[in-house]
């Protein structure tokens, strides 16, 4: 029996291979380089310029020099990324980052850019841009200037010549622009302004200078008017308070719907020619100054839906030819609800402020 089990146990041992007896070849790196962990180029020290495509990050706060940009741009195809990190001004320096010709695809973001002697952020020549978190202030001229098709998203402009500019066909969204020399934020043509907030700007605090659209913007204690627009721009869903102009004004064919005016010096809307005010409200316009609720100073408007109160005047239109109809009125000063001259199209004005009514025309004003 013994002999048996030996000679299955040599047999069993056999069959088992040795492997090779070949050593396997050099052995291969674990440990990542520096590149491939961080694949951008960093920025340490200003002046700098990129003269080439690639991603870029700053790596610790810097100050410019005099006569120069902190950084200058020289290239399509760029990220810059602050990092955090702020670019310093001095006297006599020129843009914090700037870029000085024709370029496109170009990324600025977080960080701030404060003290320099022109722009904070000068995107004049560049298309398809994009400027984003970043917090610019004090800065001698724009604190952010975008040229065409750029994107200017969730940024801080401060104490600057002026805020925010954007040019043809770009989009500025979530923006804060405060106690700015001019302008607080402002558009060239076709472009679009939402979720932003303009407060104490010695100028307008919102200026579209043509089409585009204003929208969920509100313009606060600004020294001229809360939002201006012009030549077929839309301001929607917008709250314009104490401002020392207008509340809102409307150049030419200007659509005005869903907004809310309160306590600004002139009046609350204010619409020059081929204009539509739908579904407003305003308060206490005329606060200070001399303004009415809305004031139509030119013809071919449609004014309707809208409601006044305790302003110096109600509904005011000074020439014939607009359409005026489901305003309402009320208490305004020395009893001027509506003062419309002849030669409008008005749905009538009922007064129901004794209690109730039964006029059934369902395009006749009120006053209350």
């Amino acid at each position: 029996m013994m002999v048996v089990v030996c000679i299955w146990a040599i047999f069993v041992t056999s069959t088992f291979g040795q492997g090779s007896l070949t050593p396997p070849g050099a052995p291969a790196p674990t440990m990542k380089t520096l590149q491939e962990i961080e694949p951008r180029i960093p920025i340490t020290n200003a002046p700098f310029t990129i003269s080439a495509a690639g991603s870029y990050y700053v790596t610790t706060n810097l100050t410019g020099q005099s006569g120069t940009n902190g950084i200058t741009i020289n290239a399509d195809d760029i990220t810059v990324d602050l990092n955090g990190f702020t670019l310093i001004g001095v006297a006599g320096s020129v843009d914090g980052i700037g870029v000085p010709s024709d370029h496109k695809n170009i990324v600025v973001r977080n960080g701030v850019v404060r003290n320099w002697g022109d722009e904070g952020v000068d995107f004049n020549y560049v298309r398809n841009g994009r400027i984003s978190e970043l917090c610019a202030f004090t800065n001698s001229g724009y604190g952010i200037f975008s040229g065409r098709c750029n994107v200017v998203k969730d940024c801080t402009a401060r104490n600057n010549s002026s805020g925010i500019y954007a040019g043809y066909g770009s989009t500025i969204s979530g923006c804060t622009a405060e106690e700015n020399g001019a302008y607080g934020i402002q558009g060239l043509d076709n472009v679009s302004i939402s979720g932003c907030v303009a407060e104490n700007n010695t100028s307008d605090g919102i200026h579209l200078e043509s089409s585009g659209i204003v929208r969920d913007c509100s313009a606060k204690d600004n020294g001229g008017d809360g939002i201006e627009a012009a030549h077929g721009a839309i301001v929607n869903n917008c709250v314009v308070t104490s401002n020392d102009g207008n509340g809102i004004y409307g150049d030419f064919g200007v659509t005005i719907s869903g907004c809310r005016t309160h306590y600004n010096k002139g009046d609350g809307i204010k619409v020059d020619e081929d204009c539509m005010v739908i579904n407003c409200s305003s308060k206490d316009d005329g606060y200070l100054g001399d303004g009415a609720g809305l004031h139509a100073v030119g013809a071919n408007n449609r004014i309707e839906g809208n409601n006044a109160v305790n302003c110096d005047r109600g509904i005011d239109v000074d020439v014939s030819g607009n359409l005026i109809i489901r305003n309402s009125a009320s208490d305004s000063g020395g009893g001027s609800n509506y003062v419309v001259v002849t030669g409008n199209s008005i749905g009538g004005i009922v007064d129901v402020s004794s209690g109730g009514f039964t006029n059934t025309n369902p395009w006749v004003n009120f006053e209350f």
